[in-house]
């Protein structure tokens, strides 16, 4: 009997049953019997017919599993030209970046920001300067990696406030959802961080704040705003600050590059001695400009500034057209300046302008360049530079001091 024929026997003892008297019982031994005798009087089909179709369609589920999925898109809220991925943003107004896996990143006006990568399970957000909003989507497989300064922040799926002031050299995160983990400085390989937990850090200092909820003093605006004026509050001997690139995900190739395993960690002195027991002009000698600024950050932390500014003047003599190079002349002023130097800082900082006008540490450098002046004994270029910004910007963190130099 044919799999129809037997389907349609079975149901037409289930029809017969229902149909007749309600007190009619079903034969339910008469009914297994004429069922087993069905299947047994049956032929079975060849197994040859079915293996290939069973490994057929598993091939096409291993074929289906492996096949690599799209990266996920992005699209932002504001009018400007749409972000591209690899390139800077710079927005002008808060700007929210949404992905297509409902993730949702607003920056702040005045930060730079770039997303580095996508993937189909996440990407990589890079912040040099600024404060940036998350709303991450929790979803099987879901990666995202945020970055700021010498900080990287993994998340899988939460709510958080993230700022970054190179300037300063500090480092602000508000949980407001979720768990994520934190690396860098201070904090070293990883730090558990859960909601509602906010973590300030100020990397020059080596200063560590946690509290819970609103009991930090500092917002993060304030944060992402306040820039150092005079290099009165938490500036250390070596100076120079500036959004490196992070060390974080940099690997150990060789025993040259022992120094990024221990500056991932958080260990600027031992990385610092790593580099000198490689041959500090073996070193500056054969890396690129990012690693150059990279050296540089990670010597002025690791107290050790000769190595810092060697760093800054190779990268500069050897990749005089990068950006990293007009960077290394904002660094170097900034340097002189905390260090009382002033008419040197001038030198410098005026450089970096002119290279850079609009580059991303120009609004630090034209306050630095104010307060060098000052310093220098210059007062009537401070003063009138200091209009200058007091009329472009109005209310900021500087406005106080600015305000000063300005009076007549």
């Amino acid at each position: 009997m044919s799999s129809p024929q037997l389907i349609s026997t079975i149901a037409e003892e289930v029809r017969r049953h229902q149909d007749g008297p309600r007190g009619a019982q079903l034969d339910v031994e008469g009914g297994l019997d004429r069922l087993e005798q069905a299947c047994v009087s049956r032929k079975p089909s060849p197994i040859r017919f079915v293996l290939p179709l069973v490994a057929a369609a598993a091939a096409l589920c291993l074929i289906w599993l492996a096949w690599p999925q799209g990266s996920l898109t992005m699209v932002a809220t504001s009018a400007g030209p749409a972000p591209e991925l690899g390139k800077w943003i710079i927005p002008k107004e808060p700007t929210a970046l949404r992905f297509s896996d409902g993730t949702a990143v607003t920056l702040a006006a005045g930060s730079r920001a770039k997303v580095t990568r996508l993937t189909a399970h996440g990407g990589l957000i890079r912040v040099e300067r600024g404060q940036l909003v998350a709303d991450v989507r929790s979803r099987e497989q879901a990666s995202w990696l945020f970055e700021a300064g010498p900080f990287a922040v993994e998340v899988v799926g939460t709510a958080f406030d993230l700022s970054w002031n190179p300037v300063s050299d500090t480092f602000l995160l508000v949980m407001r959802e979720g768990i994520v983990k934190l690396r860098g400085p201070v904090v070293g390989e990883g730090r558990t961080v859960a909601a509602p937990e906010r973590v300030q850090i100020n990397v020059g200092n080596g200063v560590l704040h946690s509290a819970q909820g609103t009991e930090l003093a500092a917002s993060s605006q304030e944060s992402a705003g306040a820039q150092q004026d005079d290099g009165e509050q938490g500036s250390v001997d070596s100076g120079a600050s500036g959004g490196m690139p992070s060390t974080a995900a940099v690997p150990t190739v060789d025993k040259q590059d022992d120094w990024k395993s221990s500056a991932r960690a958080g260990e600027h002195v031992e990385a610092t001695k790593a580099l000198r027991r490689a041959g500090v002009a073996n070193v500056l000698g054969a890396e690129d400009a990012p690693t150059l600024l990279s050296i540089a950050q990670t010597a002025r932390l690791g107290r050790d500034p000769a190595l810092a500014a060697a760093a800054l003047k190779a990268l500069r003599r050897r990749f005089p057209k990068s950006v990293e190079a007009a960077t290394a002349s904002f660094l170097i002023g900034k340097t002189h300046h905390d260090r009382g130097r002033y008419a040197a800082a001038v030198t410098e900082l005026r450089r970096y302008l002119g290279s850079a006008p609009g580059g991303a540490f120009a609004r630090e450098a034209r306050v630095l360049l104010i307060l060098a002046l000052h310093g220098a004994g210059d007062r009537a270029s401070a003063r009138a530079m200091a209009r200058a910004y007091l009329a472009a910007h109005p209310n900021d963190a500087h406005t106080p001091r600015m305000q000063e130099i300005a009076k007549p």
